[in-house]
């Protein structure tokens, strides 16, 4: 302290038991005896009084376990701890939230969400059995509704049993199936299905054409109509087949684009074929000779 200033420099300058002579002696008594006036402590706004933000940071020295009392003993600086005002001047704050620090980083919850959403959707493409009937329904009627044609399914659950699992059955089907805690917002677990039959061609030999190829809203973009048209095409190669035929709408450019990109060939704008039909009533004035059919 500036107070022992000059007690100290009069011991310099006259050793304990000699006193000091000349000029110098009455001049350091005078200091001795002249307390300089104490410097006023500086503050700053918000902080406390007497700190400053120029004083350097005040070490203690701490010994090492073991050595204490020991001459020479090594020794290990370490801070002081600064109070609140202080230290928040010289170090930087915390990160803030959403800027890149730690209370920006996802919750566990919220990362195992975003993983679950990244994982493939484990489905099961399988053949049809006669307990799936009343879902297979429940999926035609949602295809029609799609196409904007639901006033002309007339198939019932019973028919789709009789004609699929017969004795000589109409039709082949595989359903897209995903397990009980992947199932759709009203409980469903079959969420698709593709209907398939055989045909003939005089060209080409054994066919197989596929009927139906649907899948619920929720579950599209997940490749679960790729697995579906990949297993009718096994079949179809498993049977001797040479060519897979289907039919989609002209307005449904989602599907047309699909099926392109999976090497089908749009016969209507290449070779200029036009499927057409023939109602129960117009079959049976066929069949009968009708001269107005």
């Amino acid at each position: 302290m500036q107070q022992q200033q000059p007690h100290r420099r009069a011991l310099l300058a006259a050793p304990s038991g000699r006193p000091a002579t000349g000029d110098s002696s009455s001049c350091l008594k005078e200091r001795r005896h002249t307390p300089l006036a104490p410097a006023p402590p500086a503050r700053r706004a918000g902080g406390r009084a007497g700190s400053s933000l120029a004083r350097p940071l005040q070490r203690r020295r701490r010994r090492l376990p073991g050595q204490e009392g020991k001459a020479g003993a090594q020794v290990l600086p370490s801070l002081v701890e600064l109070p609140p005002s202080e230290s928040a001047l010289l170090w930087p704050p915390p990160p803030e939230p959403g800027r890149g620090g730690a209370a920006s980083l996802p919750s566990p919850a919220m990362a195992a969400a975003e993983a679950a959403a990244a994982a493939p959707l484990p489905v099961t493409v399988r053949p049809c059995r006669a307990e799936d009937c009343a879902e297979i329904a429940r999926l035609i009627r949602e295809l029609a509704e799609f196409e904007h044609l639901s006033e002309q399914v007339k198939i019932s659950e019973q028919e789709l049993c009789e004609d699929g699992f017969g004795p000589d059955p109409f039709y082949k089907c595989v359903v897209a199936e995903v397990p009980p805690e992947c199932r759709s917002k009203g409980g469903h677990t079959i969420v698709g299905f593709g209907l398939y039959f055989f045909t003939y061609s005089t060209w080409k030999g054994r066919n197989i054409y596929m009927e139906d190829l649907y899948i619920m809203p929720e579950f599209r973009g997940k490749g679960i109509g790729k697995k579906l048209m990949g297993s009718i095409a096994e079949i179809g190669l498993e049977q001797g087949c040479t060519q897979m035929k289907f039919a989609v709408l002209d307005w449904n450019r989602s599907a047309i684009d699909f099926y392109l990109s999976k090497g089908a060939v749009d016969l209507t704008a290449t070779e200029g074929w036009h499927t057409f039909r023939l109602e129960a009533d117009a079959m049976r004035g066929l069949a009968l000779g009708d001269p107005g059919q």
